[in-house]
Formats: structure tokens, C-alpha cells, sequence
């Protein structure tokens, strides 16, 4: 009956409503030509306080006999690109996210189903329901920022992260540690054998070996070189934790790689700056050493060592 229609409508959470086309829209002409004519005719004519209150309203009262600009502004290209899909579908729609503005002139996001009445050609209405999808959309963009910034971070910092499923065997690789592998983004094979591949010969086995052991100690630190598909040789430093499932079973190694070849590199270029003034330091035939705070012995020559009849461990 129309008196539990309306209280249907009226108890609904959901956002119910009806526009009408003064003039109808002439449903022959060019999609562009019919979103201009929507534009000019539509006005909203029924809804319940749900949607009203979506608009920032107290109840139906605020938004009835607003135009269709009101909610999706012509001069934005989104709003016309929503209303271009509705009559692509034959001016229908199901699960159709829109664009909005409220009576703040802040952006509220709706998912849509409607229907449109076509009579000899004409679009006189359309009937609608809607949901405030604002909260989900915010937090949507929410998690895409963070995600941006931990990929500006890792991009910054020359670190990516992997995740090793045990049970299936995928090995799941950020873009960033792709890149920290010499590879574009995407083409991993996501294998433990595409790791493998790509570790030094000689630092193979050990790192294996670490992986072994990251199953009875529950976590896996290593240093170890990899080899880029140009021959050039990295560094990478690996932690990461082993996350077991309710039977106790091993179920996946979530880590991150940490690009090292600068640290390794000074590294050598020290141990080699240091080899150098030994074998200077022992060709000179001045006693020489070096006593730190402490009056402990920390280096001394051939010469020194000759001299006093000691070794210099």
C-alpha cells in the first residue's frame, strides 16, 4: 500500500529518490547534447531525510527541488563523465560510484543504482537509490597516501619488501626491491628459485643455509651479494621474520632487502687504505706504533716488533 511505501522510504538508511526531465531529454541525440539537457531540466523532486542528511541537510526538505548541477557540478569533468555512463547504459546503472558535493561544497562519494523511465524517446525520470560511501572513499585514500609515502621512503632509503609464502611457494617482491635486484617492475618470477638465481655463487650456500636456520630460530639476518642481469654486483642486507600458523607450521617469511654496496665499498676501500700503511709502515726502517687512551698497543711496524722482540698479536 502507498502508506507502508512510505515508511518504507522513510525508515530507509539508504538515500531513496526521484527526478523528473522539464522538458524530457530527447534520448536520440548525441551524448554530450543529453548530458547538456539533463543539466538544464532535471530538478529533484522526492527523496527521504537518509539522503537528505547525505547532503548535509537536516532532512529531505533542504535538498528537494535542487538541480541536477547541485549535486554534480557541470564544470566538472567527473560529474559529466557519471552522467555520460548512465545514458551509455541505457539509463540504468548498478553499483555506480559518483562524485558529489554537499551543501558545504565538501566532496561526498555515493554508490548508485537507479532506473530511468524512457516514453517515446524521452527521458522523463529517474528513480534511484544510494549509499554514503564517503567514510570508505577517505580511508581508500587514505591507505594509497601512506602506501605512496612508504614507497617514497623505500625508494629514498634503497630498501624493498618481500613476503615468502611457505605453503604455495609465491615470493612476493615490492617494485622497490625489484629495483634493488636490477629488475623493471613486474617481471620477477615470484619463486624462491628466482632468488636464488640472482645470489653470488659464492654467497649462495650461506645464504641458504640462513634460511634453513630462520626455521628453528624464527628470524633471518644476512648480508650477501646479488648479480643484476648486467653482470654488476650488489650488496643487500636481509631481515626478516618467520609467521607460523595456528599448528605451529611455518606459513610465510615476511622481510625487507637493504641495499649495502656504499657501506661494503667503504668498507673495502678501507681494509685495503689500511693494508697499504702496513706494508709502508713495515718498509720504513723507524720504529713505529700507535697507543690509543688506555695505553693499549693497537698497531706497530715490523721494525717495532724486531726491535722489542715481540709479536703483534
Amino acid at each position: 500500500s502507498e502508506e507502508r511505501y512510505r515508511a518504507f522510504v522513510a525508515n530507509s538508511s539508504e538515500g531513496i529518490w526521484r527526478m523528473e526531465f522539464q522538458p524530457p531529454v530527447d534520448t536520440s541525440l548525441p551524448t554530450e547534447t543529453q548530458i547538456d539537457q539533463m543539466y538544464r531540466s532535471a530538478r529533484l523532486v522526492e527523496c527521504n531525510d537518509a539522503m537528505g542528511r547525505m547532503y548535509g541537510f537536516s532532512n529531505a526538505e533542504g535538498l528537494i527541488g535542487k538541480t541536477l548541477d547541485f549535486m554534480l557540478p557541470a564544470s566538472d569533468p567527473s560529474a559529466r563523465e557519471y552522467l555520460a555512463s548512465i545514458v551509455k547504459t541505457g539509463y540504468r546503472a548498478t553499483n555506480l560510484e559518483s562524485t558529489e558535493r554537499n551543501v558545504f561544497g565538501h566532496t561526498v562519494y555515493f554508490l548508485n543504482n537507479m532506473v530511468g523511465i524512457v516514453e517515446n524517446g524521452r527521458l522523463i525520470r529517474l528513480w534511484g537509490t544510494q549509499q554514503n560511501i564517503t567514510d570508505r572513499k577517505c580511508a581508500e585514500e587514505a591507505i594509497r597516501e601512506s602506501e605512496a609515502r612508504t614507497r617514497i621512503a623505500q625508494q629514498a632509503a634503497h630498501w624493498g619488501v618481500f613476503e615468502y609464502n611457505y605453503k604455495t611457494g609465491k615470493n612476493y617482491w615490492s617494485v622497490e626491491l625489484e629495483a634493488l635486484y636490477g629488475l623493471a617492475p613486474g617481471t620477477f618470477e615470484g619463486t624462491y628459485d628466482g632468488w636464488c638465481r640472482r645470489l653470488h655463487p659464492a654467497d649462495r650456500p650461506e645464504a641458504e643455509q640462513a634460511m634453513e636456520r630462520a626455521l628453528t630460530t624464527n628470524e633471518y639476518t644476512h648480508d650477501f651479494r646479488v648479480i643484476w642481469d648486467d653482470g654488476s654486483v650488489h650488496w643487500l642486507f636481509a631481515r626478516a621474520k618467520i609467521l607460523r600458523d595456528a599448528a605451529g607450521e611455518a606459513e610465510r617469511m615476511l622481510g625487507v632487502n637493504v641495499d649495502i654496496t656504499e657501506r661494503k665499498q667503504a668498507e673495502q676501500a678501507l681494509r685495503h687504505s689500511e693494508e697499504q700503511l702496513e706494508l709502508i709502515s713495515d718498509a720504513v726502517p723507524a720504529l713505529i706504533s700507535y697507543v690509543n687512551k688506555e695505553r693499549r698497543y693497537v698497531t706497530c711496524n715490523e721494525s717495532y716488533t724486531t726491535w722489542f722482540g715481540v709479536s703483534r698479536e
